[in-house]
């Protein structure tokens, strides 16, 4: 989510307003394209991860090792409603 002070001109080297970028870690676009280079970005915690289960079998000795890990999920952090949540809204 991106906030300015007002419309920047159409040359990029012209712009003096002053831009305030708000992003999710693990966001979708973040992740892709980098952080914002112009004005100030204020990162938030990540809100939603999925939670993988995997099974490793061992079959020397025929036993079974459940594990489960944590993974950032970089769609559902993109929604509006990670945002809300990151700001208890």
């Amino acid at each position: 989510m991106t906030y300015e002070v007002y419309k920047p001109p159409t040359k990029i080297d012209l712009y003096t307003g002053l831009m305030t970028h708000y992003v999710i870690k693990g966001e979708v676009l973040n992740s892709i394209f980098g952080s914002p280079s112009l004005g100030t970005t204020v990162y938030v915690d990540t809100q939603f991860y999925d939670i993988i289960v995997c099974i490793q079998y061992d079959y020397m000795t025929g036993d079974v090792y459940p594990y489960t890990f944590k993974q950032i999920n970089i769609i559902e952090n993109h929604h509006m409603k990670a945002f809300l949540s990151a700001w208890d809204l």
